[in-house]
């Protein structure tokens, strides 16, 4: 029964990637939010606490050291105030050259809470409540800058945001220390700029921004996706054209990533299903062939039986082992095709066998001595029988008819009558030679091309060949055809070699008989012997062979030394 396509009820593979997209984006937008409105103040703070932090540091360490090292910064007397002016310059030139605020205010105060140097470098400072306009080290008593200084040498190091006195100014941070021996505090502040203002300006423009960013990237995704399941979608159809018998049908595979190698392997799978299938179709013709000529010669003599013969007991019984025979051949084949089945489904695993070629002589001469018996004529041993082949069927069939009987007419009746009895028991007996299979293989692994040029009826020639060998053994199998000469004639071979692109030059011809030698040599081409063929080694090297090969092995070997 076949299985019919259900509605699915999910969302597919490129819904699926739309909301994954579009969660991405969601998720983006918001940790954008988040960060520019909601953590940029206390970044922004952390940042510069940092770098007050370390300018407030560097400035005590150095007036650690000028003490340590006995210099006298500053001093009182009669109430008038003396500091060392080179130090503190050499300072204020450090903190313009290599500090990281552009925009700062340094206090350092003694232990009465009086300020001794100042630099000033913004143009409101919130600590000492001064324009960037005025004095350097005016020292107007302002509440919060001695509060800071009381505070610092309470706690000693601190940090605290300094509002603005006005409405119009901005915060500050402030970054307390003191020195190591209490001598002195030192307090440093910066501007912390409209930073909540920007992120209520960026709060007002995130909204319009992200409907545009969400906009274009839901139309991105929606791009993308078409692009990306599309191959997914038509490996889809192919599947479901397989499934309704389109063997034949293949994929775009020119991308370069994983979907591009799944649409290779699909069409590969395709392309064996297809061969699979063929090879169904082809065994379910021969076997109807071979079955319908047994169940026609059955038949026929069982009518003859019937009708004619009787009565006479010696042809009633030649016949009827006929129909015995036949009937064996029937349940042969029947046992071949479930063997065929056990093999295919893994039940059973095929075996070598020895093949004797004598006995497949044997069955050639049985086959003409029966067509010579049924004309009266003469019948002949196997070992003349071995010299009538090779040159074809119609002159076999010509060498083993009498004088009498060579007349076109009759000639032609007797190839029909030999060709019929042929094509009915051409496999009974026959069988490769051992070590062929092998290679075959290993020819076909190193890229080497073979082919089949034979004197044999070309429609059973195709057949056997691929009925022992399988199917893409050979790149092409050609026997006798109508119009084309008959090896020793190199014509045939010509057209084959032309056919397949081989270069004469890197061809090899290889036979079992005179008749192969001499092929190979009259279409000017290299020509090897094998001798567990018809022919001896004494009758393949008189004729002139090339090279002999007591093996299937020597004919690799010899292909081998010849592309050194």
């Amino acid at each position: 029964m076949r299985q019919t396509t259900k509605a699915r009820h999910t969302l597919g593979i490129r819904g699926q990637l739309m909301w994954f997209l579009c969660f991405i984006c969601l998720f983006l937008l918001g940790l954008f939010w988040l960060l520019s409105t909601q953590l940029l103040e206390p970044l922004y703070t952390k940042h510069i606490e940092t770098q007050l932090t370390n300018q407030a540091d560097s400035i005590v360490e150095r007036l650690d050291d000028a003490i340590a090292e006995g210099k006298v910064l500053s001093s009182w007397s009669f109430g008038q105030l003396a500091v060392n002016s080179d130090f503190f310059d050499k300072l204020t030139l450090e903190l313009y050259t290599k500090g990281s605020l552009n925009s700062f205010c340094v206090d350092i105060s003694d232990t009465t809470l009086h300020t001794i140097y100042k630099i000033e470098n913004q143009s409101f400072c919130n600590l000492h409540g001064t324009y960037l306009s005025d004095s350097a080290n005016n020292d107007k008593i302002i509440a919060t800058a001695l509060a800071m200084r009381r505070k610092c040498r309470s706690v000693g190091s601190f940090v605290q945001t300094l509002n603005p006195p006005r409405l119009s100014g901005s915060a500050q941070l402030l970054v307390g220390r003191i020195t190591a021996d209490g001598s002195y505090t030192v307090l440093v502040t910066t501007s912390l700029v409209h930073v909540t203002e920007a992120g209520k300006v960026l709060s007002t423009l995130l909204p319009l921004a992200a409907a545009l960013i969400f906009g274009f990237a839901m139309s991105a995704a929606w791009l993308f996706s078409e692009w990306f399941t599309k191959p997914l979608r038509q490996l889809s159809s192919a599947a479901r054209q397989m499934a309704l018998g389109n063997y034949a049908v293949q994929v775009d595979n020119r991308r370069n990533d994983e979907l591009g190698d799944l649409a290779r392997d699909f069409n590969h799978m395709a392309e064996e299903v297809q061969h699979a299938v063929q090879m169904q179709r082809d065994l379910l013709a021969n076997v109807s062939h071979d079955l319908r000529t047994p169940l026609t010669l059955i038949k026929g003599y069982a009518e003859t039986v019937r009708d004619l013969t009787g009565d006479d007991k010696a042809h009633r019984d030649e016949q009827m082992n006929i129909i015995v025979d036949e009937a064996d051949r029937l349940t042969a084949l029947v046992s071949s095709v479930m063997e065929l089945s056990k093999v295919t489904s893994g039940a059973d695993k095929c075996e070598r066998v020895h093949f004797d070629m004598g006995q497949l002589c044997d069955e050639v001469s049985e086959r003409y001595d029966a067509i010579c018996a049924q004309n009266g004529w003469p019948t002949f041993s196997v070992e003349t029988y071995k010299h009538f082949v090779g040159n074809g069927i119609p002159k076999l069939v010509e060498r083993f008819s009498p004088e009498s009987a060579r007349t076109p007419e009759q000639l032609a009746a007797t190839l029909a009558a030999f060709s019929a009895r042929y094509d009915a028991h051409k496999e009974d007996k026959t069988a490769p030679y051992p070590g062929m299979a092998e290679l075959l293989d290993a020819l076909q692994a190193e890229g080497i091309q073979t082919a089949v040029f034979s004197n044999k009826a070309d429609e059973f020639c195709g057949k056997i060949v691929e009925h022992y060998f399988g199917k893409g053994k050979f790149t092409v199998i050609r026997g006798s055809r109508k119009g084309v000469p008959t090896k020793p004639d190199p014509a045939g071979v010509y057209a084959l070699m032309q056919d397949i692109g081989a270069d004469p030059k890197t061809t090899l011809f290889i036979g079992d008989s005179d008749v192969d030698i001499l092929t190979g040599h009259n279409a000017h081409l290299p020509a090897m012997g094998v001798l567990w063929g018809f022919r001896g080694e004494a009758e393949l090297t008189a004729v002139g062979a090339d090279a002999l090969a007591r093996t299937p092995e020597d004919i690799l070997d010899y292909l081998h030394k010849a592309n050194r």
